[in-house]
């Protein structure tokens, strides 16, 4: 029988590639997302990374700031969901309401801050291996 194996998108080296913004309703692509895959957790414990096509759904949103330089890499990012802290890290897939607050830095140092009341975040393609993960 196949183990159960847990999944989260890691912001730094994925790429934002659009921005799609439609009255409240947002959409991030991003294409080459990293995604980790564990038993255990996810970036944490040992697993394997692989590429992937996400879509980050958000609903009632706004852009507080969006950057000039996207498509790029992203640096690092977090995201705040009802006090929650994601540093980096967030599972996928992923669906939640309430108070979300986006934080997402390209490679460059500009920051894309998004407020929004509802996120899902979802697999696109299928994923394409890239290397072991032990930390």
């Amino acid at each position: 029988m196949l183990k159960k194996m847990n999944k989260a998108l890691e912001i730094h080296d994925s790429n934002l590639k659009e921005i799609k913004n439609n009255d409240l309703s947002i959409i991030l692509c991003l294409d080459k997302a990293i995604i980790h895959h564990s038993e255990g957790i996810p970036g944490i414990d040992k697993g394997t990374c692989w590429l992937q096509s996400i879509e980050i759904y958000l609903k009632n949103a706004s852009i507080i700031n969006e950057p000039e330089d996207i498509p790029n890499e992203l640096d690092y990012g977090y995201f705040i969901i009802n006090g929650t802290k994601y540093d980096n890290m967030i599972n996928v897939p992923f669906k939640e309401s309430g108070e979300i607050d986006i934080m997402l830095e390209t490679l460059y140092g500009n920051e894309l801050r998004i407020n929004a009341r509802k996120i899902a975040i979802a697999e696109i393609n299928s994923p394409q291996y890239l290397q072991d993960f032990e930390l």
